[in-house]
């Protein structure tokens, strides 16, 4: 009875079921052949054995050309072979990426015979790389981002940061210069590299500095950059999540740009239902969803939010993969704002309050009750908050852990958001 006991809190821990679901996606993707190739190929590449990587590289990439991490590692090979014309083969490059380099070298401070630069693969889904430049003069170190073609980044870095760049060059490293190639419908976007990393604790000084980002952000409201950008569609069909990554909140927070329309509250919690049903959540849990509905829709709350007042621009990705602690200024920095878009205020901190896995109690704490968090319209845009990381925890979680988690997470947001709906009523 204790194996079986021990054997189901193993299949049920959050982490390890996400382990589970990454490792299965990309048997599904590659195969489990091509899973090996795949890990034999990073093997390579951490050994440096450059050539011997290329050879794997290359029947990677012909198999999944989707693949551009596998694009990426190629042409990192290729790089350190000095190969140029394969590596911007690699990348599905018409320009050079020798040409790149140099092209992002002349825009640092520092005379191009006294820099060292490099090609390098971090991640992410939209770029092409990193180049890595280092001074001889002295201990400077810059980054330029090959970048995909992003009509939300393009606009960010071409109106938002040129017109606030006093407010957004507080919470990100300082950018040196933005250079469009139109030949390869790349943007090549360099910064003064931070040398940090990312958290990996919750502490009452990380939050204070998430809400202090957060605050910056949120201060650029949707009225003071409607003339600057195009209308975003508050049509958007609302989805709860993709097939893909359905724990994943982001698909659900960008649908909550149509929240201040009655029938998107209504799609919503008929989504909610439906999974519920399909998942057999327990009762309780569907009566305080029900409680939830009856809360938000007989309160016609969704009609006292008006986005040119309680929308702003967002990140689009606030999470603690973008997030980096400055080691010299023991400052916190966001970076990639490659997901940038204008929505409701509140969605951001929703993101990272979820992936920080704060319970109800410390959310109150540090946010809601914290008088260094910045509200256009405090009681709306707390309501909205509570609903919105209500939503999310139901995407988030597995299923026993929402059923198992009402006294710790759902019944006191629902409680503190209803007594802030009669305050709004009464006011």
């Amino acid at each position: 009875m204790n194996f079986l006991r021990k054997a189901y809190n193993i299949l049920n821990n959050q982490k390890l079921f996400s382990l589970y679901d990454k490792f299965f996606c990309k048997i599904r993707t590659k195969g489990f052949l091509g899973l090996i190739n795949d890990s034999y190929f990073k093997k390579l590449i951490r050994d440096k054995k450059w050539l011997k990587a290329s050879k794997v590289g290359e029947k990677l990439v012909s198999q999944y050309h989707s693949d551009i991490n596998n694009r990426r590692n190629l042409a990192r090979c290729y790089w350190e072979l000095h190969e140029y014309k394969l590596a911007s083969k690699a990348l599905k490059l018409d320009m050079s990426l020798e040409d790149i380099v140099l092209k992002s070298k002349a825009q640092i401070p520092v005379a191009t015979e006294f820099i060292e630069s490099k090609y390098l693969n971090l991640g992410g889904k939209k770029n092409l790389g990193i180049i890595e430049h280092k001074s001889k003069l002295r201990a400077e170190m810059y980054y330029t981002k090959i970048s995909l073609k992003s009509d939300n980044e393009k606009l960010f870095y071409k109106e938002i940061y040129r017109t606030f760049g006093s407010k957004i060059q507080s919470i990100t490293p300082k950018i040196l210069s933005i250079n469009y190639i139109e030949q390869d419908n790349i943007t090549l976007v360099t910064t003064e590299k931070v040398e940090g990393k990312r958290p990996d604790t919750v502490s009452r000084s990380l939050l204070d500095s998430v809400i202090r980002i957060n605050n910056v952000i949120t201060s650029i409201r949707y009225k003071d950059i409607n003339n600057l950008i195009e209308q975003p569609d508050f049509n958007t069909e609302f989805k709860l999540f993709s097939d893909r990554k359905p724990r994943n909140p982001r698909v659900l927070l960008k649908s909550f740009i149509a929240i201040h329309k009655r029938e998107a509250n209504e799609k919503l919690f008929r989504l909610i239902y439906e999974r519920m049903h399909k998942l057999q959540h327990s009762i309780e849990s569907i009566k305080l969803i029900k409680r939830l509905e009856s809360i938000i829709l007989s309160s016609k709350i969704y009609e006292k939010l008006e986005p040119e007042v309680h929308y702003s621009i967002l990140h689009g990705d606030f999470g603690k993969d973008n997030l980096l602690n400055n080691r010299k200024e023991e400052k916190l920095y966001i970076i990639d704002w490659g997901s940038f878009r204008t929505g409701p205020s509140w969605v951001d901190i929703v993101n990272i309050m979820v992936n920080l896995k704060l319970s109800f109690t410390e959310i109150k704490v540090y946010y809601l009750s914290n008088s260094e968090a910045y509200f256009e319209d405090r009681n709306i845009e707390q309501i909205f908050f509570l609903y919105t990381i209500l939503v999310a925890w139901f995407i988030t979680m597995s299923k026993d852990e929402f059923d198992k988690q009402h006294e710790n997470y759902l019944k006191p947001a629902i409680n503190y958001l209803e007594d802030l709906i009669l305050t709004v009523k009464y006011s």
